[in-house]
């Protein structure tokens, strides 16, 4: 009998697995835990895969020795590699290694940090029976994700599309939806104002429209469409008729599209090998969502063999047609290596392809990529943009990743207290500009720093002027430049006194009020270091 739930934990967690176990048993939720439900007769390592693929989700007992066990990384990949929601239990405060990072399939971490961790195990059980009810049956309120795995909760990096997002094309007019969608609002509205009877006369004439559309003169592309409208509308029940009619008319979009509910479970019950039926046939087409289909069976060895090269050569052949998600997935073989040789410059040209065309899954991992410096160089800035673009799009952990981004302490305080502002976008590619054409540029080149991010302060006491502080990084160092710029002079803050004289006799400074000395003051004595400087505002009487 299958379980629900795989808990994978290393050794030295093993009381705290146990308390999960039982746990989760007692609230009625199958577990498999090793040693335990090793099966006699097989071998260790076949009872775990095993374990595994016929789970429904995988509970993760998260610490630094679960971190570096290769045993807890390979049942990770393979929880990964069969499209299960992963849920971590932290009990230790330890960043997650980035192999295991981005195969992390959960909305949302549960951390038992702190005592009593009975408390923080209720949670995790009451968590655990949401996400098994979910897997046993599909929910309308829950849109399947097109990061990879679809039908996982979320990834937390780079990963194939499983299974893959239908091409892009523009939303379907409101004339095209499928009728049960539009008779569930009619109903309601008969149904206040004219009680039962008008409420059976709606759902007649849905059941009138169905009828009239699968066994009239419709085409197998009207058919798909309308089934794809209600497929995207989360509406599985409306979305199979109309499918399964267009599959039979050989309409490769429906084809398509019936076998992604066939492989991940929505609205029938999950079955790989009709899947596969479709897929192929769908493929055999030329279509490329049915190509990224049979690239994902391939990779996961789900009702075929598993073949990691035969699963690139499909991803290629949608990727050739420009399609997002066929890109995307053989982006993830060349950065992986699976299937083919690894190409980092290959993969980020993929991913770029893919992501300017919103895939989101494209977006986010273009972020993860710049946030890390994996095969690009590493860059905050580019890394929020790419986050922004997928959280625009409702990827929760990309709003997660932004929320650190943009939290993280600076390397130092900043120079004065005061209103500072983050640049971003054009504004931050703007000032790099400027600072790479100014003299004191010099002062960084072939010192291998990184520029992270910038700040700015607007200044009352120069004319026109503001404070910018650039955060640098190398290696594990980290610094902070800050300079001043007046119009087209950039002055370097180094902690010496001449250049800041030079400013005031340069007629720059404005001093008019109490509020501006005091600024000024702020500036002056936070500017200087050492011995070797003087206080001095004017030059003359």
């Amino acid at each position: 009998m299958a379980h629900d739930v795989f808990i994978s934990y290393s050794q030295r967690d093993k009381a705290t697995a146990d308390a999960v176990c039982h746990a989760l048993e007692a609230d009625g939720t199958r577990c498999w835990i090793a040693p335990r439900d090793v099966s006699p007769g097989l071998s260790w390592k076949q009872s775990i895969v095993d374990a595994i693929r016929e789970a429904r989700m995988m509970v993760l007992i998260f610490s630094g020795e679960a971190n570096g066990s290769p045993q807890v990384r390979r049942e990770v990949d393979i929880a990964f590699e069969s499209g299960h929601p992963i849920l971590p239990f932290r009990i230790e405060d330890v960043e997650m290694n980035t192999d295991l990072y981005y195969c992390i399939a959960a909305r949302h971490w549960l951390d038992a940090l702190s005592d009593p961790k009975d408390e923080h195990i209720e949670k995790l059980v009451v968590s655990v029976r949401g996400l098994v009810s979910e897997e046993r049956t599909p929910s309308l309120a829950d849109s399947p994700r097109s990061t990879p795995p679809d039908d996982a909760e979320a990834s937390h990096g780079p990963a194939p599309e499983t299974p893959p997002s239908r091409p892009s094309a523009p939303s379907p007019p409101a004339t095209a939806r499928a009728p049960h969608g539009d008779t569930k609002r009619l109903a309601a509205f008969f149904g206040r104002r004219a009680g039962r009877r008008a409420m059976i006369g709606v759902v007649g004439i849905a059941a009138f429209l169905v009828v009239r559309a699968l066994l009239g003169g419709s085409s197998a592309s009207d058919l798909a469409e309308q089934g794809v409208a209600a497929y995207d509308a989360q509406d599985y029940a409306a979305a199979l008729p109309f499918l399964v009619r267009a599959a039979e008319k050989d309409d490769p979009e429906a084809q398509y599209t019936l076998g992604r509910m066939y492989v991940n479970g929505y609205g029938v019950v999950k079955d790989v090998d009709r899947a596969h039926e479709l897929f192929q046939a769908s493929a055999d087409q030329g279509h490329p969502g049915g190509q990224v289909g049979m690239g994902y069976l391939y990779l996961t060895g789900q009702a075929v063999e598993y073949d990691d090269e035969e699963a690139a050569r499909w991803y290629r052949l949608a990727a050739d047609q420009g399609f997002a998600a066929g890109q995307a997935s053989l982006a993830f073989m060349y950065q992986a290596g699976r299937g083919v040789a690894v190409d980092t410059a290959e993969s980020v040209r993929l991913y770029q392809l893919a992501a300017n065309q919103e895939h989101a899954p494209a977006q986010f991992t273009l972020g993860y990529l710049h946030q890390y410096g994996l095969g690009v160089e590493k860059d905050a800035e580019e890394a929020v943009r790419w986050y922004t673009a997928a959280a625009e799009q409702g990827d929760t952990i990309a709003v997660k990743n932004l929320e650190i981004l943009r939290n993280r302490p600076w390397a130092a305080a900043p120079l004065m207290p005061g209103a500072w502002t983050s640049l971003e976008g054009d504004d931050r590619s703007g000032e790099l500009e400027r600072f790479a054409a100014a003299d004191i540029a010099a002062r960084l080149e072939g010192k291998g720093w990184d520029l992270e991010r910038i700040r700015t302060l607007p200044v009352s006491f120069y004319d026109g002027a503001a404070l910018y502080e650039i955060e640098l990084r190398r290696d594990d160092e980290r610094g902070v430049f800050t300079y001043l710029r007046a119009g087209d002079r950039t002055t370097a803050i180094d902690g010496k006194s001449p250049q800041i004289h030079a400013l005031s006799s340069d007629g720059l400074l404005r001093i008019g009020s109490i509020r501006q000395a005091v600024e000024y003051l702020r500036f002056y004595v936070g500017a200087l270091a050492g011995d070797g400087t003087r206080f001095q505002i004017v030059e003359e009487p």
